[in-house]
């Protein structure tokens, strides 16, 4: 078999949503690399049953993402991928198998190296089953578009601590980007309510993260380290302070941020 398209998966204890999703991520792609970050929730045994032939499993320790970020996950996964072009996708986001003609053909007659999707972000109760024919889109971020298509190339690679997005030797690709017709569901808010929490708290750390060290804003929309801080400083300044203090890692002090932000 010709391996065209990657996938390339972050997961951390989604054996429930991985459920659901890697199935269709499989239909969709000739190779699938999970990056998984530790999970203790038997995400082994599904692995162990779903992934096959070029499929690859890659081990990354999830503290790494308080040191490096969610860019450093997503190239240690394309490192494990063979195929000329990779597909960023995360556990909880699902794709109609349906797009797989699509997929095929906007990668033959690409002329760009990178391809933006549309981006569903759906309403949800936490922990509720999933319905795939009746999902309702937020009302306030419920339409997206997000680079995730690009080529395998050495030069081609994420930056960014948080809301990471794709660089080249050139810098930032989002105005050499094709637009893609692929839709990704989001289904973030159907996940246990402790997982929905741990991810505000890990966010809202690397946040502040970037802002503290200027370093980490590479690949990252100033947004994140300006207006978004601006709008939520409190709940960010609670949220990033519970994750460090769970992991012995070095608290935010109020001033040094509001310093830093203006």
């Amino acid at each position: 078999m010709t391996i065209e398209i990657a996938a390339v998966v972050l997961a951390f204890n989604e054996v429930e949503m991985l459920s659901i999703t890697l199935p269709a991520i499989k239909a969709l792609v000739d190779q699938v690399v999970v990056v998984d970050m530790g999970s203790t929730d038997g995400s082994d045994a599904l692995y162990a049953r779903l992934l096959s032939g070029e499929d690859r499993l890659a081990h990354y320790d999830q503290q790494n993402l308080s040191q490096f970020g969610f860019a450093h996950a997503r190239n240690h996964g394309a490192r494990y991928a063979t195929a000329p072009w990779l597909f960023a996708i995360d556990a909880d986001e699902w794709i109609d198998p349906a797009q797989t003609g699509a997929l095929r053909r906007e990668i033959a007659e690409a002329t760009c190296d990178t391809l933006a999707v549309h981006r569903r972000n759906y309403v949800g109760r936490a922990g509720a089953p999933i319905d795939l024919d009746q999902l309702r889109v937020s009302g306030s971020f419920g339409e997206e578009t997000q680079r995730r298509i690009y080529r395998n190339r050495h030069d081609i690679r994420w930056e960014g601590l948080i809301h990471e997005e794709i660089c080249d030797r050139d810098g930032n690709t989002w105005q050499r980007a094709g637009q893609s017709e692929l839709v990704l569901h989001h289904l973030s808010q159907f996940k246990p309510q402790v997982a929905i929490e741990e991810k505000s708290r890990l966010y809202s750390y690397m946040v502040l993260r970037g802002l503290i060290v200027p370093g980490y804003r590479y690949g990252t929309n100033p947004f994140w380290h300006s207006t978004f801080i601006r709008k939520h400083f409190d709940f960010l300044i609670e949220k990033a302070n519970a994750y460090a203090a769970a992991r012995g890692l070095p608290l935010y002090d109020r001033d040094a941020v509001a310093r830093a932000v203006d």
